[in-house]
């Protein structure tokens, strides 16, 4: 395999946008290495919460498939295409259920997981699920850890402030082991420490000019605590619509220039639009993935 980066697809399907299975056999086809889908279960009518670079809330938000159903249908689809979560909103999953969804589709995709996982930023969607929006990183940090246990346990049990529960059976094991790389998908110092702490790498949005500084800080937190740096999985999320972004070329230069921050794969964002425009946008981000094969 010829040096250089590789590339995903981060999105959401909905009834009018291309098709899980049909999207994912033609990322295979055409030289992209993952697939990964994002999630809102619901878009309360009263939210008021921002989200985080963008303002505004799509309308499709309130319609978008579940991913783990989806991606579902892109296994099936492919055979070698990695699936994703970019990200799964933790704070709507109990770890059980959690460990052993994603278990499943581990073992039915024959090991082509990963995990992108985050804590959301609606307070109001998490509320329906009866989290509390200042509980919400200590909800995460307890179910990760209950799930690698459920993982990587024949009998598991797990005793927190906020997730507990008595020894336990709970199968399938993941094929990978150890479970499938879990990935932090926040983009702030704070997200530094939970990386080290609980999670396989990184899948932050990415920020501009600030991004250097952050992996340099992930590098050194990765000493300080004897965890190995170029182990983790570094993965960008780029926005093909960001301001700086106003030709092929200038996507080709960022990717450039992120790969050489160390970040291994690139994460294209993909608008949940017709599929007719989906597919016209598909044809300039697989421009820029053939420029670098």
């Amino acid at each position: 395999m010829s040096e250089g980066p590789v590339f995903g697809l981060g999105t959401a399907a909905t009834n009018y946008t291309i098709a899980p299975g049909e999207l994912g056999a033609w990322l295979e086809t055409n030289g992209f290495e993952s697939l990964w889908f994002g999630e809102h279960s619901h878009v309360p009518t009263g939210q008021k919460s921002l989200r985080p670079n963008y303002r505004e809330t799509p309308d499709a938000y309130r319609e978008i498939y579940d991913p783990f159903v989806s991606l579902m249908g892109v296994a099936a689809a492919t055979t070698t295409l990695k699936i994703g979560t970019s990200i799964l909103i933790v704070t709507e999953h109990h770890p059980i259920r959690l460990a052993k969804a994603i278990a499943t589709l581990d073992r039915m995709s024959q090991g082509r997981v990963i995990l992108g996982i985050g804590a959301g930023w609606s307070a109001e969607e998490m509320a329906d699920y009866g989290m509390e929006f200042s509980k919400r990183w200590k909800w995460v940090r307890e179910s990760m850890l209950a799930v690698r246990e459920i993982w990587t346990s024949d009998i598991a049990e797990f005793e927190g402030e906020m997730v507990h529960f008595e020894p336990m059976w709970c199968g399938p094991k993941p094929l990978q082991k150890n479970g499938p790389p879990i990935l932090m998908g926040a983009w702030n110092s704070h997200a530094i420490a939970r990386i080290v702490e609980y999670c396989d790498g990184w899948v932050p949005v990415d920020q501009g000019d600030v991004m250097q500084s952050l992996m340099d800080e992930l590098r050194v937190a990765c000493d300080k605590a004897g965890r190995s740096f170029d182990d983790l999985d570094h993965t960008v999320v780029i926005d093909p619509l960001a301001n700086y972004v106003t030709a092929s070329a200038d996507l080709e230069k960022r990717v450039e220039q992120l790969y050489s921050m160390g970040f291994r794969r690139i994460l294209f964002t993909f608008l949940q639009d017709t599929a007719d425009n989906q597919w016209r946008n598909l044809d300039r981000l697989h421009r820029v993935v053939r420029s670098f094969s």
